[in-house]
């Protein structure tokens, strides 16, 4: 459970990230952790904007709009750093929680004889590295956010805020459509049977950049427990379980898209994210508790990076995303029309700083003096429906 979360008057609505701070021979991985900055500050402006758009709905008999904003992580000391929004909720993951994750992620499976098998049956390797399952496990301590009835899981690789940028219809007209998905469908989510609400994406039947839960103690140790038993298999799953298809709703199974996860259709569990996240939440909620719904609505939608095209790693690209950070002059413009965007001076007198803000700087310089800098104007991603 994250520490703190035990509350005896219970919340409604949570909008939650994980944060693993991971530290290597040259400090903080940058990579893994400087979308916190934005995600931040968009989550913050976004619940602190939600109570007048859902009051505007007409809506407010069912829900008055709030919603926390939660930084679940194993360094608090960091994410304050990177986020000192008044609005934050920093919540530390219990050390016995970590360890165990640590463990797991470590010793579950032997991951070269694993690999060597896979690929000497001729499929593709898609489990995830040690480190990367390490830190998605992680997830699983937002299972006992019991303070809350409802969290939003969000990755820290979502913009809020990018679908309504990029809209045919216009801003004005995205808000609105938000105003209505949050209104309408957050007292429907509550309602139901279901405790996960998420997509499906080509790996597996839920994608965990985004989806809603309902945190539930017992479905916590559920979880934890099978994690005590240390062991993984890429074809039986968690403590040797079984195979996909043994496992879920038959009906479920054949319907679009579950049909179409890799999954599903290879009967597996090498899959990305198969051994930490992505498999222990289809296992319990799908599988197990029969909990799952698919997003079905598809005029709200948030903008979730692709890992290779994230602003803030390599050379970098979006840059309408550095002038949303306040770091340029301008967003930009595809076809290059317009006077290539400058780099903002910095603001005088102090101003609190933690790991990320100077590596987004460099990162806004260095793309806007690039002769490529227009082919990277494009902010590079998937859509997906939040409910």
């Amino acid at each position: 459970m994250v520490a703190g979360a035990r509350s005896a008057r219970r919340a409604l609505v949570a909008i939650a990230t994980t944060v693993w701070v991971r530290l290597g021979e040259r400090g903080v991985n940058h990579a893994d952790v400087c979308g916190i900055v934005k995600w931040c500050r968009d989550a913050a402006h976004f619940s602190a904007a939600l109570p007048i758009l859902v009051e505007r709905s007409g809506a407010g008999a069912l829900w008055n709009g709030h919603a926390d904003v939660v930084v679940s992580t194993n360094d608090v000391a960091f994410t304050r750093s990177e986020c000192p929004q008044p609005r934050i909720i920093h919540s530390q993951i219990e050390p016995d929680f970590l360890n165990l994750t640590n463990w797991f992620a470590h010793t579950a499976f032997d991951r070269k004889e694993a690999r060597q098998r896979i690929l000497a049956s001729g499929v593709k390797h898609h489990l995830s590295p040690e480190p990367f399952d390490r830190a998605l496990l992680t997830k699983w301590a937002l299972v006992g956010l019991v303070r809350y009835e409802l969290v939003l899981c969000v990755d820290n690789d979502v913009d809020f805020f990018e679908a309504g940028r990029r809209s045919p219809a216009g801003v004005d007209a995205y808000l609105a459509a938000a105003t209505r998905a949050w209104a309408e469908e957050v007292p429907r989510f509550r309602a139901s049977p279901a405790r996960l609400l998420g997509t499906a994406d080509m790996e597996a039947p839920v994608n965990m950049g985004m989806v809603w839960l309902k945190p539930s103690r017992a479905m916590f140790e559920e979880g934890v427990a099978l994690l005590r038993t240390g062991r993984f298999s890429y074809e039986t799953g968690f403590n040797m379980t079984g195979r996909p298809l043994e496992l879920m709703d038959a009906q479920m199974a054949r319907t679009l898209p579950m049909n179409r996860t890799r999954m599903i259709y290879l009967n597996t569990w090498n899959v990305v994210a198969g051994a930490s996240d992505q498999g222990l939440f289809s296992l319990v909620f799908m599988m197990r508790h029969r909990a799952l719904r698919l997003t079905s609505r598809a005029d709200y939608t948030l903008h979730h990076f692709w890992s290779s095209s994230k602003p803030w790693v390599r050379l970098g690209s979006c840059l309408p995303y550095f002038y949303q950070l306040g770091l340029i002059d301008a967003p930009g413009d595809e076809a290059g029309r317009v006077v290539p965007p400058r780099l903002l001076p910095k603001p005088a007198g102090p101003r609190q700083e933690g790991h990320c803000w100077p590596v987004l700087r460099r990162m806004a310089a260095k793309l806007i003096s690039e002769p490529s800098a227009r082919a990277r104007w494009k902010c590079r991603g998937a859509s997906f429906t939040l409910f």
